[in-house]
Order: structure tokens, then sequence, then C-alpha cells
């Protein structure tokens, strides 16, 4: 009876920390349902990571057979937007410009690619700031640009956080999907590695 009563009180404590130990591994790995456009998975440790999709609040079409975006058209297209809207433009700058107003810098493409085709939407980086300023940790701006029957469009504006640095685009079932990562310049510190899934 003894025996009994022991064997029952020593099974009971390893089913109790087996439990325990489950438990805090399942919270090592949260997963948030949407939050507004966006829904990811986060893991949470030493290398962490980000794992997005973001919804695109324009209509678009992603295709390869509409002409691809290139560099050139890109910076042009840049510059269109933001000029309208009473910006300045690193480029045309003469010196003597007022420094409360701000100035539009184009930096690169992303472009995204299938075998040799270029598709009709990119990424483009850009920085926004004083005219003439300049900064170690001054991240660019990140916006989308893609072609429509009306012509080539800017949307989505800061669509990700500048401190979001991207290393590459691909196309991932047919979904334009960014690799980067989440860096901070002051402490020169990469803090997780991120994927952003582009869906309308």
């Amino acid at each position: 009876m003894k025996n009994n009563l022991l064997i029952t009180i020593y099974l009971f404590i390893i089913i109790f920390f087996t439990s325990f130990g489950r438990s805090n591994n399942n919270q090592q790995k949260r997963t948030f349902s949407d939050i507004s456009f966006v829904k990811e998975t986060l893991k949470v440790g030493i290398n962490s990571e980000l794992d997005t999709i973001i919804f695109i609040n324009k209509s678009f079409v992603f295709d390869f057979t509409r002409p691809a975006i290139t560099d050139s058209l890109a910076k042009e297209v840049l510059y269109e937007y933001y000029r309208k809207r009473g910006y300045l433009i690193q480029e045309e700058l003469i010196g003597n410009e007022n420094d409360n107003l701000l100035c539009i810098r184009y930096n690169k493409i992303f472009q995204f690619q299938r075998r040799d085709n270029y598709s009709n939407l990119a990424i483009i980086s850009y920085w926004i700031s004083p005219p003439n300023s300049s900064g170690h940790c001054f991240q660019p701006s990140k916006a989308i640009v893609f072609k429509t029957d009306n012509g080539f469009e800017i949307s989505n504006q800061e669509f990700i956080p500048t401190n979001y640095a991207i290393d590459s685009v691909s196309v991932i079932e047919n979904n334009p999907t960014i690799y980067g990562y989440d860096y901070d310049c002051n402490e020169q510190n990469v803090i997780r590695d991120i994927r952003i899934t582009l869906k309308k």
C-alpha cells in the first residue's frame, strides 16, 4: 500500500513538471492574429524574427507582362509625386533654400524578378530631410511604385518603418516578398530578421 502511494506521488511529480516544461516552451513562440492590416508571427529570443503580411491599400495587378519599372523611371515618378506636394528635390537645390522645407533624395529601387523578367511593382527607398542634411543614423523611407492603367503611381509611403532595412526582394507563390532586418543604428545592432509579404 505504501509502495503504491509512493509510486502515485512519483508519477504525479513527473507529469506536473513535464506539463510545466511544455507550457514554458509554448511561450517562446507567440502568434498574433489580425492587428489592423498586419498579420504577424513573432519568435521571441536572441535570433528573433518577424514574419508579417501587409495588405496594400491600392488595387493593382501584380504581373510580369506590363512594362517593368526601371531605376530611372522610379526616380522620375518619385520626384514628380513629391514635387506636386511642395517638397524640394535634392538634385535641384541651388544653395539658398529654406531649412524649414523638406527635401526628397532618391536612394535605390528593389525590383521583383521572375527568371529574366521584372514585374510592374517595385519598392523604392528615399530620404526625406531638410535641404543638404546628413547623418550616420538617418535611414531612408520606403514606398511602393507600380504600374496601373493610368500610369505609374506611388503608394503606401512609410509602409514599413525606416529602421527596417531591405536586403533583397523575391516572388514567393506569386506574392512580392521582402527580406531584411530591423536595425538599431545607435547601437549598431540587428534586432531581428524580417520577412514581409505584400498582398492586396
